[in-house]
């Protein structure tokens, strides 16, 4: 895990914080999950949101 921006931009430009986990432990790190990049963060109304650059599936 580390600081790495995501496509489409950086979510701390917006001013957004992110987290590497669900229950948002690593504040400013991505997961690199299934081989790909994710954070996740909280919506305007507190809902835990998850981007991804790759699916979960799996072959």
């Amino acid at each position: 895990m580390g600081r790495r921006p995501l496509p489409g931009g950086s979510l701390e430009t917006v001013g957004v914080i992110y987290y590497a986990d669900p229950n948002h432990t690593e504040p400013g790190h991505i997961n690199r999950l299934f081989g790909g990049r994710g954070a996740y963060f909280e919506d305007p109304n507190g809902h835990n949101m998850e981007i991804m650059t790759r699916p979960y599936a799996r072959p």
